[in-house]
């Protein structure tokens, strides 16, 4: 028998001392579970547990990663991180609780599947069972206590000193005490909200028009009275403004100059644009929505803005500072019904030198994205060292710099690049800059070999962008996901890149879409799943923006890889190589020195190797370095490569990370000491490219597995004599089929099991018959 007692910590002390003297007095089959949800426990379970009469098990909330694998498997297919930010933050990990919020999202429709993405936007509609939930846990709060609780639904961080203007010092310290309220110091800002963010959304749902209203009214009343001294004060007053929804035209000023500094929430900042300029606020409401609008990527939108434009008065310098911004935003844009690629050809120097500063940033990062990066880096450079240059020109330069410094494989340059970038955007307190920023150094970290670091940089970026979807929201997943395809993590690698095209929406900035459509193109070849792969190579090529040509490399190394995983190797090796042509031509030599690794690997030649030692001159990176060593092992050993310098290529490929690349170059060592007649180094490296192939799922077979296979090790004649001799055929028998003495079978028998490492025929029909079968 089963007893379960839920909620121990309310029972009186009657009941306790029962369940206590039937733990301690009945050994009959009874088991008892007693569920405590207080992290407190009772005395009476305590001395229990104590003496030994009950075991504790402390249920720990669900992580983010545990609540995606939750949630995954509900949807059978990928959620974006985003949804999963947002449900995490909800449910607090209860699984209980994500239970009931998944539901009452899925019944009210609130999921949509685009690009195989699962996504949730709009707000939550409590279910009966989740306001039966909330109505459990508020039993017994007051109504004074229940309409100051609604009051923080409404307002969510509201700065203590307006919670004090509307409610008692002594009501809110009561709150936080029995656990509603919770206390946040944020510098010498100190903030109150509801503790459980469930049970603001379902107070926040439920609570009337009318009384929300209130709660609003109460709350600018009380923020008014207080000096606006951050940009979270302005932004707060002029969301309440707007939610309350008051027609003055003395609001459009509050609205323009909010929206101005909200830009990370891009949707917010295109509905103050608009109230403002319902209320009168002209062309400054018009540019505030044009921007927020394009950063959506709804550019057909913006341009109907700008075209309205027109139809207002706006000052000449108004007009050129816009103008100068559009112009430099729409070269980046997806339209091409219309000739928005055109550029000018780059102008000397000496005549940019005498360009504002404004100017020569963007122009810079505009000409690396074009393929143009040396060019922009000696622009770049002349903004950075400006000391009168603004911190959002900085980041423009520092992207520039950054991204053309690691395709380089100036790794030092580049970290400088991505440290005064991060530096500029933090000081600009912008998410878009951030983002920016963001992927720069992360960008910079992959080239260089600091996987992990790029992974956490990643991480850090969908963190701060996970509560605002945009288009900049959306290179985080990006970034995560080329990350994991560089080091081996095709699944997750395809997840993310899936997720980052559905958070474009087609919108391609800067040539992202087309980045992650061949890396998911590329992901799904090194998994085999070649229609699939296909499909992702046309839609990437569909979205390619014909200006954008700094990350083409990258779609002839996810071509090199679909044809090698539809047979054609030789059709592959030439996409790497002629990716390496293309970074060459455009003075990339890291970028070319990995399109030629990808070569060697698809079974490319010696002179390969050479060109890659050649480009890595000077590299000091550890990934360059180490391919460096790569190519070397290649070249040397006269033309059969060095088996011992291979393993020391692969232990470092191994040791930044580079999982999948250390599996082959394991095979390649173990290739190259067989055929040196050391059979002792080849046991080892193919033992550590076996068990590096476990730890990849669904990874395709390159040539140096194959070789490294029970029957690639042997010879032409010892690979037909194994292969019937894992059967029933006896060795006259062999001998009779291939027209060789029987003496000349069992000889090379013997070296067959001296090769393979087996004793008999019994061995080498579960090793080779298994394979050929």
């Amino acid at each position: 028998m089963l007893c379960i007692v839920d909620d121990a910590q309310f029972l009186d002390a009657e009941s306790m001392a029962l369940i206590h003297h039937c733990l301690t007095s009945d050994r009959r089959n009874v088991r008892w579970l007693l569920l405590n949800n207080n992290d407190n426990p009772t005395p009476i379970i305590n001395s229990l547990w104590q003496d030994g009469h009950v075991s504790r098990h402390e249920l720990e909330a669900l992580s983010e990663s545990e609540c995606r694998a939750v949630v995954e498997q509900v949807f059978g297919g990928s959620i974006e991180s985003q949804t999963i930010n947002r449900l995490h933050e909800l449910s607090m990990g209860n699984p209980r609780a994500l239970c009931e919020i998944v539901m009452a999202i899925a019944e009210a429709d609130g999921f949509r599947c685009v690009d195989s993405v699962w996504q949730w936007r709009g707000g939550l509609r409590a279910s009966t069972r989740m306001r039966e939930i909330v109505a459990d846990f508020l039993f017994g709060v007051e109504r004074e206590d229940l309409v100051a609780l609604e009051c923080f639904a409404i307002g969510g961080s509201i700065e203590a000193a307006s919670a004090v203007a509307i409610f008692s010092l002594n009501q809110l310290a009561a709150l936080e005490s029995k656990g509603h309220l919770k206390l946040i110091f944020e510098g010498s800002r100190r903030t109150l909200r509801c503790r459980h963010p469930l049970v603001a959304a379902v107070l926040a749902d439920q609570c009337g028009p009318l009384r929300a209203m209130q709660h609003r009214v109460a709350l600018r009343a009380a923020r008014s009275q207080l000096p606006q001294r951050r940009t979270h004060d302005l932004v707060a007053l002029a969301v309440l403004n707007l939610e309350i929804g008051d027609h003055e035209p003395e609001y459009a000023a509050e609205f323009i100059a909010a929206a101005r500094v909200v830009s990370p929430d891009y949707e917010l900042r295109e509905r103050l644009g608009r109230a403002a300029f319902d209320r009168g606020g002209g062309f400054e409401a018009l540019e505030q929505q044009a921007r927020a609008l394009f950063w959506q990527g709804r550019l057909h939108e913006a341009q109907g803005i700008v075209a309205s434009m027109e139809l207002h008065e706006i000052s000449q310098e108004q007009r050129s500072a816009f103008a100068a911004w559009w112009r430099r935003m729409i070269a980046w844009g997806p339209d091409r019904s219309a000739d928005v690629f055109a550029f000018d050809p780059p102008s000397p120097l000496e005549e940019m030198r005498d360009q504002p500063l404004s100017v020569r940033a963007r122009h810079a990062a505009m000409l690396t994205a074009h393929g143009e990066s040396v060019y922009g880096v000696a622009i770049a450079e002349t903004v950075l060292n400006d000391e009168h240059a603004k911190a959002s020109d900085r980041c423009w330069a520092g992207l520039a710099a950054g991204l053309a410094y690691s395709m380089k494989g100036e790794s030092a340059l580049a970290d400088t690049a991505s440290t005064k970038i991060l530096a500029a955007a933090r000081e600009t307190g912008d998410l878009h800059y951030l983002s920016l920023a963001g992927f720069t150094r992360s960008y910079g970290l992959r080239m260089a070999g600091e996987f992990q670091a790029a992974h956490l940089a990643a991480l850090d970026l969908q963190r701060a962008t996970g509560a605002h979807p945009s288009a900049t929201g959306a290179l985080a997943a990006l970034l995560l996901g080329l990350v994991e395809l560089d080091i081996g993590n095709h699944e997750t690698a395809s997840h993310q890149l899936r997720e980052a095209i559905a958070g474009l929406g087609g919108f391609d900035p800067a040539g992202w879409v087309a980045q992650a459509g061949f890396g998911l193109a590329w992901a799904f070849a090194r998994r085999g799943r070649i229609d699939e792969a296909r499909v992702a190579m046309v839609s990437a090529e569909a979205n390619s923006v014909a200006s954008i040509r700094a990350f083409e490399p990258d779609a002839f190394i996810a071509r090199a890889w679909l044809a090698a995983s539809a047979g054609d190797r030789v059709g592959g090796v030439q996409h790497a190589v002629a990716a390496a042509d293309l970074a060459v031509t455009r003075q990339q030599p890291a970028l070319a020195a990995i399109a030629l690794q990808h070569a060697l690997r698809l079974g490319g030649v010696a002179s390969h190797a050479q060109r890659i030692v050649e480009l890595c001159e000077g590299l000091e990176s550890p990934r360059m370095s180490t391919v460096r060593a790569y190519a070397q092992a290649k070249v040397d050993g006269d033309g059969d490569g060095d088996g011992e310098a291979m393993m020391v290529a692969a232990h470092g490929f191994a040791a930044i990370g580079l999982t999948e690349t250390a599996m082959d170059t394991y095979a390649q060592a173990g290739v190259q000491l067989l055929r040196a007649g050391d059979n002792v180094g080849a046991i080892a490296a193919t033992g550590h490219a076996n068990l590096l192939e476990k730890s990849i799922a669904h990874c395709i077979k390159t040539p140096a597995m194959e070789a490294l296979s029970p029957v690639g090790m042997l010879t032409l004649r010892q690979r037909q004599i194994a292969q019937l001799a894992a059967g029933p055929n006896t060795s006259r028998m062999i001998a009779l089929e291939l027209g060789i003495s029987e003496r000349t079978v069992e000889s090379h028998l013997d070296a067959i099991y001296r090769r393979l490492g087996i004793a008999g025929r019994a061995e080498l029909n579960a090793l080779v018959g298994s394979e050929t079968g």
